[in-house]
């Protein structure tokens, strides 16, 4: 009895750690999200998903080119809080997109977004706690949730409108599923495993599919011993039940001329591979550029930690051990290959800094052990906190810091000449016009899209009020003036801060002609 009331204390005080390090990482979230960000090109196709979800329309939200998983999240979020749209937005099929979203009529889905990368980012610390107990025990776990909650740029992406935060919650939910499944000792349990990976796997591909780098690993797994084959079987089955009906729409919306079967939105991993074997040199480019935003985003001493704490866990556990070790390294390494056959982004680079935490708490419980033995286990405790902390809260209060924005300041101008002009805006980066309000279109690769001859045509006919254009970028507002017959009055040059890579933007209004003022 005193036994089993002493593990019940244990367990307690797990829970309660684990209860305190969610609430710690909830915190350092919401003071990521206190600095204005402005809203992502990517943001706004979310917001118009989300807005068709809302509205019911969700066999365009499953053939849109944009996964359909953190739209879904953030509709279901939206109607919760009493939002319901009455329509969905405008579907363009030649481009297999919404209508970007209004600042305006969607500003509860913006809340909502918000609202769910706070909620997932903070929760991300479970199934970061589930990875590394399965590696070393509880205490492993908490101090894998730990370093996740300290984690500055996880922070900091959880005040985006972007899927990173939602996704990376699903990534360590399936790393977790995969970690008991290397764990199993009997076949029945490699099945229930098996089909535990293949659910978490699916959510995480509904948000990105880049969890297919989870996933591979895991199914080989699954065909090791003892489950031979079962697990993997329970893999395939939990993936086809809930992506099927998905997969099904998306590639009956989108039927080419070839007829063939596409896996993932965008991204077809047959064009991962190609991108990388036909392109070696730029692959390896990538990957190097990608290395290196690992180090400066996914934190210098976790990755060192994580490092460290593969080699001790690989010489100090048995068989289940190790395989979870592979696991680790492998689901690392192959989603930063995935990342890198297409492009380089510090953000979804994130994820190899996420997946290798658990090994990071792995460290840090060897550590506390080793000063435990001097200074005894509190002070152990509190000094490996302190330096955690110091390494950690000072980069996001910094970053968090709010700060000039010079696309706020030009939609600021642009809504201001625009006032209550009918005409539309025309803009180089819809942002400009999500902010600025009103009728507009867009001279980029986006959606309400024209291209020069159209916007000279819509300028001419007078239906244009206010242009915001990125300098550098074509067309020009000499060539569009020319090309219109109309002048247009330069308003204002909108400089980026020091530092920033980001072009300016410049504001014009179109002049009108005799007689056309007083019809505006």
């Amino acid at each position: 009895m005193a036994a089993r009331g002493g593990g019940h204390a244990g367990a307690g005080r797990v829970a309660l750690a684990l209860l305190a390090i969610v609430a710690l990482a909830a915190a350092l979230r919401l003071l990521g999200a206190r600095a204005p960000h402005p809203i992502h090109r990517d943001g706004l196709q979310y917001l118009a998903c989300a807005r068709a979800a809302s509205a019911g329309d969700w066999r365009h939200v499953a053939a849109a080119d944009y996964s359909p998983g953190y739209p879904t999240l953030v509709a279901l979020a939206a109607r919760a809080a009493g939002f319901r749209a009455d329509r969905p937005p405008r579907w363009i099929p030649e481009r297999h997109r919404f209508e970007v979203a209004d600042a305006q009529r969607d500003a509860p889905l913006l809340r909502a977004a918000l609202g769910v990368s706070l909620l997932f980012g903070a929760l991300a610390v479970l199934p970061a706690f589930a990875v590394g107990a399965a590696l070393g025990g509880p205490r492993v776990g908490l101090w894998s949730a730990l370093a996740l909650a300290l984690q500055p740029y996880h922070a900091l992406y959880a005040g985006y409108v972007l899927t990173e935060s939602s996704f990376f919650f699903f990534l360590l939910l399936t790393l977790a599923a995969a970690a008991w499944l290397a764990r199993v000792q009997r076949p029945r349990t490699g099945w229930l495993a098996g089909i535990a990976v293949g659910i978490a796997g699916t959510l995480a591909f509904f948000v990105r599919p880049e969890v297919l780098a989870v996933l591979l690993p895991a199914a080989v797994l699954g065909t090791l011993r003892p489950s031979r084959g079962r697990a993997l079987f329970g893999m395939a089955l939990g993936f086809a039940l809930l992506a099927g009906p998905y997969l099904w729409i998306y590639n009956a919306e989108r039927a080419g001329p070839s007829g063939a079967v596409v896996l993932t939105p965008k991204r077809p991993v047959a064009q991962l591979a190609a991108s990388a074997l036909d392109a070696p040199t730029a692959f390896v480019r990538r990957l190097v550029r990608n290395l290196g935003q690992l180090v400066e985003y996914g934190h210098p001493l976790v990755l060192a930690l994580a490092l460290t704490g593969a080699v001790l866990a690989w010489r100090s556990g048995g068989r289940s051990a190790r395989r979870l070790v592979a696991l680790v390294l492998a689901a690392a390494a192959l989603y930063l290959g995935v990342v890198s056959a297409v492009r380089i982004d510090h953000r979804l680079v994130l994820g190899v800094g996420v997946l290798l935490v658990p090994l990071a708490g792995v460290s840090l419980e060897r550590v506390r052990v080793a000063l435990a033995s001097r200074w005894g286990r509190a002070r152990a405790i509190g000094a490996l906190v302190v330096v955690l902390l110091a390494s950690t809260v000072p980069i996001l209060v910094h970053k968090s810091r709010p700060r000039r924005t010079h696309l706020l300041e030009a939609a600021a101008v642009v809504r201001r000449e625009r006032g209550e002009a009918r005409g539309m805006v025309l803009v180089h980066d819809p942002r400009l016009a999500y902010y600025a309000g009103g009728r507009w279109c867009a001279l980029a690769a986006l959606d309400h899209v024209v291209d020069p001859e159209q916007a000279a045509r819509l300028i001419a006919r007078g239906e244009v009020v206010v242009l915001g254009l990125e300098r550098g970028r074509e067309p020009d507002a000499a060539a569009l003036g020319r090309a219109s017959g109309r002048r247009l009055e330069p308003v204002a040059v909108i400089e980026p801060a020091p530092g920033e890579r980001f072009r300016a933007y410049e504001i014009y209004t179109v002049a009108p002609r005799a007689g056309e003022g007083a019809a505006r």
